[in-house]
């Protein structure tokens, strides 16, 4: 319904990358700790062992998840979480 045009979704078995086959829009998960929790619960419980979450994008096209991409990339993203790689 067009609600919203950028967002951070997480994802451990399929949380951005089922709504975006099912929605017609685009999504990934990256690599965990690439993109930081800033203040988002974490969807992992402390202490969890197994596969580690990770925050994505969700938006209308590539372009727009390059920019949000780019844009979180270059920010000081360890300062905002610890467990973000700090990183360009």
């Amino acid at each position: 319904m067009r609600g919203s045009i950028l967002g951070i979704g997480t994802d451990i078995a399929g949380s951005i990358r089922i709504p975006v086959l099912c929605c017609g829009i685009v999504g990934f998960k990256p690599s965990v700790g690439r993109v930081p929790y800033a203040g988002q619960t974490s969807a992992s419980r402390p202490g969890m062992t197994g596969i580690a979450p990770s925050a994505g994008p969700l938006c209308y096209s590539i372009r727009d998840a390059e920019m949000l991409l780019r844009a979180v990339f270059s920010a000081s993203s360890d300062d905002m979480d610890d467990m973000a790689l700090g990183f360009p």
